[in-house]
Parts: C-alpha cells; structure tokens; sequence
C-alpha cells in the first residue's frame, strides 16, 4: 500500500471557480479554505453534470436541484487545526439545529495526530435532497459517505490494487435543516485516512459532515479492501 502519497486520479472533477468564489464569501468556509496548506483540486474536465465520485452520484445528485455547487480541496498535513470549543458559532438563530450541546460532539478526522492529508470537499445541498421538511435526506448523507471515503481510499491505495468497499457505518448526530430563504444548505466534509492495515488489505476511512462553528452533522467510517487488479470483477 502506499502510506502518504496522493494519486492524481480526480480526472472526472472539475474545479470551479465561481463555486470557488461563493464559498469563500461564507466566512466559515473562508477561513478554512484561505488556510495556508489547504488547496483546491484543479483539472480541465468542464462538464458539470459529471462531477462527484462515481456514476451513481453523478446521475443522481448532481442533476437538477440536488448539489448546486460542489469544490474539492487537499489540506497538507498539519494545515488543519481542530476546532477550538470557545469559538462562536455562525448559526442562523431560526435554525431549527441547537447549537447548545453540539460541541459534545467532536469531528471524526483527528487532524492533530494523523500523518495523512486532510481531503476537504464543500457541498451547497439543493432543494430536491431534503426527506422530511427542510431536514436533508440520511440516505443522501450515506450515499455522500460512501462516495467521499471510497475516493480518498482510491487516492491512497497501491496503483496496481483494485478496491471495494467492506462497509461505510454512517452516524447521524444533528439534523441538516435547510435555510428557510432559499431551502439549500452549505456543509464541509472532511475525510481523512485512519488506518493502512498493510498485512491486511485494508484501509480506514474517517469522515465528518460539519458546518459553522465546527458543529458535527454526521460521522462515517469506512474501510476499504485492496486487491491485486485482474482486468476484470
């Protein structure tokens, strides 16, 4: 396997620079985004319908009023700092997310220890993603998971190995309610190696589901397992 390295296979994502621009006028994401180490993915392929981590979320969630706009970004290792406790958080005081208990709730990415990057990807949900009234769909926060930890497992593994995905345990901590004004809802995911089982052929996947202040929507893990490419499933 290989322990640190990052493969260019983000082809099939383009980078976006009006996206680009409307997260950096969210100053959460700003502070992130500006951070020094923290870079964007960037890549010629324009078509937008085809950004995203696999066909399935392609066809599904990026059509219509599903995800409107989509960034990817790469934070060195050590860029990051956790999120301080004391720090206000930027919540919308009609939100129906409480804020009061949230910080009980730490990020699943230990962006303090890890010798791995931290993959950073920023999502505005769109209207058609919503189960219940303004609450997104857990089954998209799933889909999302699987998708995002499965990429960066696919950019650390071994070249020459095929992965597949032995599971992804989605933990769902805070609703995602969407803004009253427009019904959308902007969230970060950071996800981030966890574990290279080497002997094993496996890898571990964390993933948080986050928004202002460093409040935690959701967490997944996932690991993934290595084999030798045939040419064929």
């Amino acid at each position: 396997m290989v322990a640190v390295t990052v493969h260019n296979v983000l082809a099939w994502e383009p980078e976006s620079e009006a996206d680009l621009r409307f997260f950096e006028s969210i100053p959460w994401c700003a502070r992130i985004l500006n951070s020094p180490g923290v870079s964007a993915y960037r890549v010629d392929f324009h078509y937008r319908t085809e950004r995203g981590m696999d066909p399935v979320i392609h066809g599904f969630m990026f059509r219509g009023r599903g995800i409107l706009k989509y960034n990817s970004f790469l934070a060195d290792v050590g860029a990051l700092r956790p999120h301080d406790p004391k720090q206000s958080v930027e919540i919308d005081p009609g939100s129906l997310v409480s804020c009061a208990s949230h910080l009980e709730v730490q990020s699943a990415v230990d962006i303090s220890k890890s010798q791995y990057p931290v993959h950073i990807d920023i999502f505005t949900l769109g209207q058609d993603l919503p189960g219940f009234p303004r609450t997104i769909h857990g089954g998209v926060i799933a889909l999302l998971a699987d998708g995002l930890c499965a990429r960066v497992a696919h950019m650390h593994r071994d070249p020459a190995n095929q992965i597949y995905t032995a599971y992804t345990n989605t933990r769902f901590i805070k609703p995602m309610i969407t803004s009253d004004d427009d019904g959308t809802i902007t969230i970060l995911v950071k996800a981030q190696i966890s574990q290279l089982k080497s002997a094993e052929g496996k890898i571990v996947v964390m993933a948080s589901f986050e928004g202002p202040g460093g409040i935690v929507y959701a967490t997944a893990e996932s690991m993934i397992i290595e084999n030798v490419w045939k040419g064929r499933l």
